[in-house]
């Protein structure tokens, strides 16, 4: 019986450790566009976690574009300041 025991108890102390292994991630993208539609270069885009006082920054690109890649599963606001 001791050895039934042991050999879950060491599953599952093996099933533990691959779970903190894991990282969920995400990412933002966008477009920044004018009143008009036009696209916005070279904008600051600003990813901001207020919980953990982490914050993120991009440029956008010639066409507007923004993205922010590889981000911590958590809630997340992106803005223009």
């Amino acid at each position: 019986m001791r050895k039934v025991s042991a050999t879950i108890l060491g599953f599952l102390c093996v099933l533990t450790f691959e779970g903190y292994a894991q990282t969920i991630t995400g990412s933002i993208s966008g477009r920044v566009l004018d009143q008009q539609g036009a696209a916005v270069t070279n904008a600051t885009v600003i990813a901001n976690e207020a919980d953990k006082n982490i914050t993120e920054t991009v440029k956008t690109s010639d066409q507007g574009e923004f993205g922010f890649s590889a981000l911590q599963q958590t809630s997340k606001a992106a803005n223009l300041p």
